[in-house]
């Protein structure tokens, strides 16, 4: 149970500390850490990704237990051809 505190006070340290850590990088004029920074923004799109993705099996996940049928967005109508 104390791991999953520490990780919540971890988790705000981060969400404190990064956009100011970034502020400061690109006041910098003409710093390489400007450029590993935008690394750091490109890394919200896998991580978005991965959250919907999760986040959508979980949904498919409840209505399934409710009983109701769970068709997928993108290749639902193709797996329901192949039966």
């Amino acid at each position: 149970m104390s791991f999953f505190l520490k990780l919540r006070h971890w988790e705000l340290f981060l969400m404190l500390m990064l956009p100011s850590a970034l502020c400061w990088l690109w006041r910098v004029p003409f710093s390489p850490l400007v450029v590993a920074s935008i690394g750091l923004f490109l890394m919200i799109v896998p991580f978005g990704i991965w959250g919907l993705t999760i986040l959508y099996g979980l949904y498919g996940a409840a209505r399934c237990l409710g009983g109701h049928d769970f068709k997928y967005a993108v290749i639902g109508n193709w797996l329901n051809s192949q039966n």
